[in-house]
């Protein structure tokens, strides 16, 4: 008994635990902080006469903590106050066994999260209630039970029970919820005619059934902060007559298993009007039935994610509604997913905010409407691949075929990203309609197998269908309307297995259309067959749904070949790679079923991606036959690859196909057309192996267009022909011949350059050797100019005389060694600087310079030998020596006009006919009688091509005047052999514009004629001892009727003297030649009628010098037939010659070793004299100048004495070699020149 008592400044007064059951009368309660009298729900006191002065908390604290007997609250009388509220002041538990219940009217308020007493609460929300035993609340109509905030001054006696005014007001969560275990007497427990309000904790509701029942009647739950109910486990509590309103979120959740049952319920502003299921994972069976709540019929299922394992199976039954709350919602199937609907109960997949289905979920009316994609959007990493893909419904890895494992029918999935996503898996659709997703209808991954029955795929931003190249999904009367792309979808992937590309069908489309969303790689080792007639098409930013993939930003996309890859198409049926606004190819034509309301890109800078890229581990045995490729920057690109590409076309690209590394190609019986730059780009060390029957038209560049890159070993560049083009001119933007290379320029090159900006060099860069020797006639003038200089090489770049570009020139580094940089016979036209020098002394011989800026350039220690040269028409200096280190000779040259140059310092745009020069420039004597290297058609020599030297060639022809030798030469444009009023014409047009170029640039001229190849042969021949004197017959086959030969013919002058060149046949004529000091005879055969056949036109007599024995050799350096060389086709003549030393007959010999080569440079054939003293090994092999081997002459055992060999050119570059020769004792080496 507590009486007459004065309890003051405490936190509390007095605390009755378990069963205390004390009297408490009579006292004083002053300035006590919060509840002055604490009770827990099963003790009894008697409280009477209690006086509150200064309580912060008018009310009855209610303990919490574990409850082990049974209690009753009931309404009490305090310090005046009539059915005075209770305050709950931290977790309850009500224990197995024991039983509460709450008297009608009585009003519980909740501390919340403030700990104002000894426990702490569950969690940071504040207090919950936790029953394993019996909790009934009882109320009636007129007095209902209410648990409350604390801070709620609505209810409650007194109203204002934390006594603060208006300082607070009571908010969702202030609580956390009352929630029955499944330790709990589901018979016993009640709520009935109870309101709980301003309680839950996120995704908890503040009544909580976890594998529990019980019974909620008449109740009300307002201001939870997430759900109102949630029901766990194998819950299945009953509701019945339950008001759910103002929920933050969901009125009810509950799990896959639960099975609460709902009458008379209502759902009053809540944030959905839907039924929440909390399960991420769903390990048993569990089925989902269709529900009419809350006035809702077939209320909608919200589901965030869901995953069905292994282990797991989800029946959904017919009429059920699910509904996705965010974008990356989903359900997931590893295990069963059995959605089996009717004709008239479908099942939906659908938004959360699609009110057609489910009723009005979100609860705002018309506020919003649902979106393609809104749910089933996929989780990306910031690093641009799939952290989980895009799928609404998501069959993974089962593969079981069965009707039983995973089956959608009768159901519509809508507003998502991808529809369905089939990986690795098995699935039965039937029935079914995808429509209104932002991605694809279905994908289908990995080694999937589903079978689609009777779909629709209706209103999807992309493909109806998305897969696995091969996968095997099976389509069987399925359709599509307002799809994004009527084709299939490819992901790109590795292939790693050899397979066949499969022809599909869907839709009602044979053969349709394949998608490709980005390069698909073949792996090493394997071979992937494109039958005839497949088409790709491709178009950049595709959201793939493939792993480890960002969209590919490039509009063409196919191949990345490691392994093999045959494209087996036809002429009927061909393969076709092209952009899906193509409309002209696949099936149906018209892929994006738009009309023409899209085009292709018409703007070549915007043409990107590479459509089959062979990589430099693929099969050089791939075969591209009969292939289209359009729209994309490369149509093919090889790096060290070398597949064989045949019968196909490249049109709109930006070039046709690209070599890197060491890539040797075949590509025959290829079109290329309307590209916008080149066809073909090479490395100087690739280069196709066969280029027969190619076509280039339309604005494709007419060149062979060189990468950008640095040379690092020797090269010789060659004519070469090209898609239909003679002598194609070779197309360089900036080119770097590096420190350990040197180039060299075989006669008649075109090399065009393309234009230099202030951002970017273009032209010739030269750090160790640059030889360009060209020859004096029109075909083979070595020619250095702009690539839009029509007048070498014909229009190139097929803009029909555009304007005219300026190119950077050549530019020799100080790195540059001197005795290999030469040019001679050279054009140069149209450069910033036609050679500039850096420290640097190239040889510059019989070449043009014309049309530049600067002719040449000189800088630091520059010395150049310049000799025999043009300069004309350019714009500042023919020769700037800008820092005049040197006093360069440039000297028997011709400066624009007979007068020679103008010396001034002082530059200025040159006015003047006469080329300016710089001081520094010793220029006497100069050339007066015109231009040395005219260009053809400059009859005048003056530098210029006008309309004056047509009239000079037509008053030849009719011979009022006679042109002299240099005239001549450059007026016979029509490269025919005869000046006529034909070659006047030419001139003439190309004055007026009409031609941009002459025949004798664009073809050699030649007797055409069909039979087997020509040849010339010397006679070998042995001397005798007492022989003093030989005739060597030279015999020829000509197997088609010839008019002119011309020969040259070198002989070793230290061995035999040419006396006299016998003419051996009749009716032809022949003039000939020989110096004894040279070693050389000239022989031409002219004839009018012609010649063929075996003959023997000349014979040589020789006088026998040597006194020892030797051999020699009688060479070919010359062998042409009507201008058409075939040198390569003589055969020499070995001369033996014995002598024996006086008193013996011994041969002799000389020292063993190397005695001579002859001749040396080797044109055609060299013969190499050598010798061993005794019998041994010999090995003689040829090495370049960085020690390389390039070929095995001789390897084998040799007796003692003088040996001869022969060394053919054939095979060789033109260049420098040492000879090594090896035997058992020692080695001798020998420099060899080679001059083809």
């Amino acid at each position: 008994m507590i009486t007459n008592c004065e309890f003051k400044d405490l936190h509390h007064a007095i605390s009755c635990y378990r069963a205390a059951n004390p009297q408490i009368d009579n006292c004083q309660m002053i300035n006590i902080t919060y509840t002055p009298v604490n009770i827990s729900g099963t003790s009894t006191p008697t409280i009477s006469n209690i006086q509150f002065t200064n309580v912060g908390w008018r009310a009855i604290g209610l303990i919490g903590g574990n409850v082990c007997l049974n209690g009753t609250i009931q309404q009490r009388n305090m310090a005046g106050f009539n059915n005075i509220s209770y305050i709950l002041l931290n977790d309850m538990l009500i224990n197995e066994g024991s039983y509460i219940n709450i008297d009608p009217g009585v009003v519980i308020k909740v501390a919340g999260s403030d700990n104002y007493y000894g426990n702490y609460s569950y969690s940071m929300y504040g207090q919950h209630i936790f029953v394993k035993g019996g909790l009934k609340a009882n109320g009636t109509a007129e007095n209902n039970i209410i648990i409350t905030s604390v801070k709620d001054d609505n209810v409650g006696n007194p109203l204002d029970t934390n006594g603060d005014g208006n300082g607070s007001s009571p908010q969702p969560g202030n609580w956390s919820y009352i929630k029955f275990l499944s330790e709990a007497d589901d018979s016993f427990n009640m709520l009935n005619y109870t309101q709980l309000k301003f309680g839950g904790e996120d995704e908890q509701g503040m009544l909580h059934f976890e594998n529990s029942g019980g019974k909620v009647n008449n109740s009300v739950l307002i201001n939870s902060k997430s759900y109102g109910v949630l029901c766990n486990g194998n819950a299945n509590p009953a509701f019945d007559g339950v008001t759910i309103q103002n929920s933050n979120s969901d009125p009810v959740a509950l799990s896959l298993t639960a099975n609460p049952s709902f009458s008379n319920m209502h759902f009053t502003s809540n944030f959905s009007n839907a039924l929440k299921i909390i399960d991420r994972e769903l390990n048993g069976n569990a089925v989902l039935a269709s529900r009419n709540i809350a006035g809702i019929e077939n209320i909608a299922y919200i589901i965030d994610y869901l995953k069905i394992n292994s282990s797991g199976k989800l029946t959904i039954n017919p009429g059920v509604v699910i509904k996705f709350r965010t974008s990356n919602s989903y359900i997931l199937s590893e295990g069963n997913l059995i959605a089996k609907g009717t004709p008239e109960q479908k099942i939906y997949f659908t938004s959360f905010k699609d009110d057609s289905k489910g009723g009005d979920s979100n609860n705002n009316g018309n506020a919003d409407a649902p979106e393609k994609g809104n749910w089933g959007g996929g989780q990306m990493h910031w690093y641009g691949y799939w952290t989980f893909p895009p799928s609404g419904i998501y069959f993974k890895n089962n593969t079981q075929i069965t009707d039983t494992v995973n089956i959608l029918d009768h159901c519509e999935i809508r507003y998502c990203d991808t529809g369905i996503r089939v990986e690795n898996a098995h699935a039965t659709i039937s029935n079914t309609t995808v429509q209104l997703c932002s991605y694809f209808g279905t994908t289908v991954i990995g080694n999937s197998n589903p079978v689609f029955n009777n779909c629709q795929f209706y209103n999807l931003n992309y493909s109806p269908v998305e897969l696995s190249m091969f996968s095997e999904p099976q389509f069987n009367n399925c359709s599509a309307l307002n799809v994004g792309f009527m084709a299939m979808a490819v992901i790109p992937e590795t292939y790693s297995l050899s397979d066949t590309i499969p022809i599909r069908s869907f839709g009602g489309y044979d053969n349709i259309t394949y998608l490709t969303e980005g390069p698909s790689t073949i792996n090493t080792g394997t071979i992937i067959t494109i039958p005839e007639g497949v088409v790709f098409k491709s178009r950049e930013n595709i959201t793939s749904g493939g792993y480890y993939y960002s969209p590919s930003y490039m509009m063409a996309n196919a191949f990345t070949v490691n392994g093999k890859l045959n494209i087996l198409g036809s002429t009927d049926k061909p393969v076709i790679f092209t952009h899906l606004t193509d409309d002209r190819f696949g099936n149906p034509f018209d892929s994006e079923l738009n009309g023409s309301a899209s085009v292709p890109d018409e703007n070549p800078n915007n043409w990107s991606g590479t459509w089959i890229h062979f990589s430099d581990v693929s099969d050089d045995l791939s075969l591209i036959n009969h292939a289209k490729f359009h729209y994309g920057e490369k149509g093919i690109s090889n790096l060290s690859a070398s597949p064989m590409i045949r019968n196909s076309s490249f049109e709109k690209l930006r070039f046709g196909v690209d070599m890197s590394g060491v890539s040797m190609p075949v590509i025959d019986s290829c079109v290329f057309h309307n590209l916008r730059y080149f066809p073909i780009q090479i490395s100087l060390v690739a280069y196709p192996a066969s280029t027969k029957d190619n076509i280039i038209s339309g604005t494709t560049y007419k060149v062979i267009k060189v990468r950008d890159e640095i040379l690092t070993q020797d090269i010789t560049l060659p004519k070469r022909d090209f898609g239909g083009k003679n002598n194609i001119s070779y197309y360089f933007e900036r080119y770097e011949i590096g420190t350990s290379a040197s180039l060299e320029i075989n006669p008649g090159v075109i090399c065009k350059f393309g234009e230099q900006y202030w951002w970017q060099e273009s032209g010739l860069y030269v750090n160790r050797g640059l030889k360009a020797i060209g020859g004096s006639t029109p075909d083979s003038i070595i020619v250095f100019t702009s690539i839009t200089d029509d007048f070498y090489g014909g229009d190139s770049n097929a803009d029909g005389h555009g304007v005219q570009i300026r190119w950077g020139g050549i530019r020799f580094a100080d790195l540059s060694l001197d005795p290999l940089c030469e040019l001679k016979n050279c054009y140069i036209r149209f450069a910033d600087k036609g050679i500039s020098t850096y420290s640097s002394s190239p040889t510059i011989r019989n070449s043009n310079f014309s049309n530049n800026n600067y002719g040449i350039y000189l800088q630091g220690a520059s010395n150049p030998l310049i000799n025999n040269t043009d300069f004309s028409s350019n714009i500042y200096y023919g020769i700037k020596n800008a820092d005049k280190s040197f006093n360069v000779n440039a000297t028997d040259c011709w400066w624009g006009n007979n007068n020679g140059p103008i010396v001034t310092d002082n530059e200025a745009q040159n006015e003047n006919e006469q080329e300016l020069i710089t001081s520094g420039v010793n220029y006497v004597p100069w050339k007066n009688l015109g231009a040395i290297n005219p260009a053809m058609g400059d009859v005048s020599l003056n530098g210029l091509i006008q309309a004056y030297d047509a009239s000079l060639i037509l008053k030849h022809t009719v011979e009022l005047l006679m042109l002299n030798e240099s005239q001549q030469q450059v007026a016979d444009v029509s490269y025919n052999g005869e000046i006529s009023a034909l070659d006047a014409s030419l001139v003439l047009q190309h004055v007026v514009g009409l031609e941009s170029t002459f025949p004798a640039h664009k073809v050699k001229r030649a007797n055409s004629g069909a039979g087997g190849q020509p040849s010339i042969a010397a006679e070998s021949m042995n001397i005798q001892e007492n022989e003093s004197e030989m005739e060597m017959p030279v015999t020829m086959y000509v197997p088609t009727k010839k008019l002119s030969s011309d020969i040259e013919i070198r002989y070793n002058p230290a061995h035999l003297r040419l006396k006299n060149i016998g003419q051996k046949i009749n009716n032809v004529a022949i003039e000939s030649n020989f110096d004894n000091l040279l070693g050389k005879a000239t022989i031409g055969i002219a004839s009018s009628n012609g010649f063929e056949g075996s003959l023997t036109p000349v014979s040589l007599l020789f006088d026998i010098i040597p006194e020892t024995s030797t051999v020699s050799q009688v060479s070919f350096a010359k062998f042409q037939l009507d201008e058409q060389d075939y040198l390569a086709m003589a055969q020499s003549g070995i001369i033996t010659i014995t002598r024996i030393k006086s008193g013996t007959n011994d041969v002799d010999l000389h020292a063993t070793g190397i005695h001579s080569l002859y001749p040396n440079p080797v044109v055609n054939t060299g013969l190499l004299i050598y010798t061993t003293d005794k019998e041994s090994y010999v090995e003689l092999s040829l090495y370049n100048l960085t020690g390389q081997k390039v070929k095995n002459l001789l390897s084998t055992t040799l007796p003692a004495g003088n040996h001869n060999l022969q060394i053919r050119s054939d095979n060789l570059k033109n260049g420098t070699y040492i000879l090594k020769m090896r035997t058992d004792d020692n080695s001798y080496t020998h420099k060899v020149q080679i001059r083809k």
